[in-house]
């Protein structure tokens, strides 16, 4: 299976989990109002990919729901820059993630470090007391009314827990296994549990 496939195979298969799965603790409900917001990101997958054919599932989500013809990366155009943005609608000056990798002397002295490993993100965020991203992101908003995030990347840890920042003390876990797959993956979906929830949930 090629990776465009496996992708569009992880992302369907844990969106249809979310989907079915009903969370142990949820806020209590609005009138009128959706339960479920799904925030789908498909980085480096070209618009004109998406079609009935290929990919039957993302081409009627994207036509059922918001599609951003206009929506564009912010500079530098590498994926954890652009994640932090996303996740916290702010730009790469605000929000402290300049790079695919960095140069924290506190982090490492000697060189910089990838911000594609969850644990040198964890170390960023320990040695700025708590400022690995410098402003509040969706899942800080999202938890402030009781809402929680699940947050989900194909791409590595340190992307995933861009997604939702504060979610170190959340539960990681890989989300889907394929075969031939590491037996002892990295996590990869990072989800915050909100004060008090106990349990897991999607």
């Amino acid at each position: 299976m090629n990776a465009h496939r496996r992708f569009v195979a992880i992302a369907i298969i844990f969106t249809a989990l979310c989907l079915i799965v009903r969370p142990s603790v949820a806020a209590k409900p609005l009138a009128g109002k959706a339960r479920l917001n799904l925030v789908f990101v498909l980085d480096g997958l070209r618009p004109d990919s998406i079609n009935p054919v290929d990919t039957p599932n993302i081409y009627r989500l994207r036509q059922q729901g918001v599609n951003y013809v206009n929506g564009h990366s912010v500079f530098p155009t590498v994926t954890r820059v652009n994640t932090a943005a996303i996740s916290t609608g702010t730009y790469p000056g605000a929000n402290g993630i300049l790079g695919n990798s960095m140069y924290v002397r506190e982090v490492n002295p000697t060189r910089s470090f990838s911000t594609d490993n969850y644990a040198n993100l964890t170390k960023l965020d320990e040695v700025t007391d708590g400022k690995m991203v410098l402003v509040k992101s969706l899942g800080e908003l999202l938890e402030a009314r009781g809402v929680k995030l699940a947050a989900v990347s194909s791409a590595s840890n340190g992307q995933a827990l861009l997604l939702n920042p504060r979610a170190p003390q959340g539960v990681a876990t890989p989300a889907v296994q394929w075969p031939g797959a590491n037996p002892n993956p990295r996590p990869r979906g990072w989800v915050r549990r909100p004060a008090g929830s106990g349990g897991g949930f999607c």
